[in-house]
């Protein structure tokens, strides 16, 4: 949960100067060169929204070495987070000289399906590209307020030289959302609206790189795309109980070559048994095989949905798409 600098040494506290502090680790990504404001802890507010939000934190892989914070497990300076698997539901505060490493990896821990919900506090750096990737794809809250870090008594002491910003990873954006509103301003990805955005109960996925999020196509705009639960691909959990929902049929500036097929992204609702709602990515997809045509849905994993959604933005051919989601055709 906090940057793991050694926090406890005495000229951290002394002086508002910088220091240069090295520590060596087996990855060797700690060796920084940093201010004090390294060693901050992160405040308990802050981990009690996370914990509305992730129910439970399953990971820390930035902690303290007296592990303030309640997690299931805890790397430490000396186990090196960065060589280590992650998994489950994590909280992130990085070093705040070197949080770029850290991003990277979060992000392939999610791709790889090992990690189910993160939650990072960063510096609002936007001109990094380790930042820039994650706006692109997630939600994030740009705090109102300065954030005030603990120093090693665990005061509120170390007053952050700049704004931060919270990025969220997982299929509960709207929980995300609705806890963090209130203290900041919350942007869901450029490529999807909330359900709030849209006239009625419609909502439409922008698969559009320059597209404006208070930009939304009128019904008559958009086609809905019937999905036949017995000819798709991939079966999801209680497809009775799920819902199609409408795809905007300008979705990119970029066109996709001919003869590629033609492709869309799409969210359906699911309701379990529990009344509990959730929502499943799926892929719509049309090739034509010369004398037939196959129109078919294709359910999108989590680990994968990026990996999709970039594709598609950029429009790359409909049978590469498919050899992702482990579909092959031959024309």
């Amino acid at each position: 949960m906090v940057n793991v600098i050694n926090r406890y040494s005495d000229k951290c506290h002394n002086s508002h100067q910088p220091h240069l502090f090295i520590q060596e680790s087996a990855s060797g990504y700690y060796a920084t060169s940093s201010t004090y404001f390294d060693e901050g802890c992160t405040p308990p507010n802050i981990i009690e929204l996370v914990l509305r939000v992730l129910g439970q934190i399953d990971l820390d892989p930035c902690a303290e070495g007296d592990k303030k914070i309640t997690a299931r497990l805890h790397y430490t300076l000396q186990d090196d987070g960065l060589q280590h698997n992650w998994y489950g539901r994590l909280f992130i505060n990085p070093p705040f000289s070197c949080p770029g490493k850290w991003i990277v990896k979060l992000q392939n821990e999610f791709l790889s399906g090992r990690v189910q919900e993160a939650i990072a506090l960063l510096p609002t750096v936007t001109d990094t590209d380790w930042l820039n990737s994650a706006l692109k794809t997630q939600p994030i809250c740009f705090l109102k307020e300065r954030i005030k870090f603990l120093d090693a008594s665990y005061q509120p002491n170390l007053s952050a030289p700049h704004s931060y910003c919270l990025v969220y990873w997982g299929n509960n954006q709207h929980q995300f959302q609705e806890v963090f509103e209130e203290y900041g301003i919350v942007y869901l990805p450029i490529w999807r609206l909330t359900q709030n955005n849209l006239p009625s109960n419609e909502k439409v996925l922008l698969v559009n790189s320059t597209s404006s999020t208070n930009h939304v196509p009128s019904q008559q705009q958009s086609q809905v795309l019937p999905v036949n639960s017995t000819s798709s691909t991939n079966q999801a959990p209680n497809p009775s109980e799920s819902r199609v929902l409408p795809v905007n049929s300008t979705s990119s500036t970029k066109r996709r070559a001919r003869g590629k097929g033609t492709g869309r992204i799409h969210w359906r609702t699911v309701t379990k048994r529990n009344g509990k709602q959730y929502e499943q990515a799926w892929y719509d997809w049309e090739l034509n095989m010369g004398k037939k045509t196959i129109s078919k849905s294709t359910y999108i994993p989590k680990h994968l949905l990026n990996i999709i959604l970039e594709l598609e933005i950029n429009k790359a051919p409909v049978n590469e798409i498919l050899g992702m989601l482990g579909i092959t055709y031959e024309s």
